[in-house]
């Protein structure tokens, strides 16, 4: 394998990474999350738990995805990204200030949210496209993800 499709993997898998983690934050904040999806204009209220649900998980298929070389996660996770890219839009639009609680951080819908997701989204496309999926350091990076993942919890639950 070459150095361009080792990098690709590589960016494929922390993107996979980054998908389980923000996952796994929204689930362990899950009513402060549903709470501002609540708040997100042109979404009916009896929408709102039933969209923070099908995020989180469809953010952990993503991530799963992506490091299990799915190829449907890719084309999911872009997805994903330029819904969050209209929603932020909106939300900017409207200038209402409301937690985005991306990583599980009271962090507001900004400028720099969009900018982050653009990069994502770009860096999830141009490393699938160089480097259609196969095997390789996945399952090093899933073990690597599954820590991180446990060590938050600890963070979260209070337990060191």
């Amino acid at each position: 394998m070459n150095i361009v499709a080792q990098v690709s993997e590589l960016v494929l898998s922390i993107v996979g990474i980054m998908f389980i983690v923000a996952a796994a934050f929204k689930s362990f904040t899950f009513s402060r999350f549903a709470h501002s999806i609540r708040l997100l204009p042109h979404l009916p209220f009896a929408f709102a738990t039933p969209a923070a649900w099908i995020i989180v998980i469809l953010e952990a298929f993503v991530g799963l995805g992506l490091i299990l070389d799915w190829p449907e996660a890719s084309l999911v996770g872009t997805i994903l990204l330029l819904v969050f890219i209209i929603v932020t839009t909106v939300v900017l639009y409207h200038r209402l200030t409301l937690p985005c609680y991306c990583f599980g951080s009271d962090e507001t819908f900004s400028k720099s949210t969009i900018l982050r997701n653009v990069c994502i989204a770009g860096s999830l496309t141009l490393a699938n496209t160089i480097y259609p999926f196969s095997c390789g350091l996945n399952c090093v990076f899933l073990a690597g993800a599954t820590v991180i993942i446990a060590k938050s919890i600890n963070t979260q639950s209070g337990i060191k």
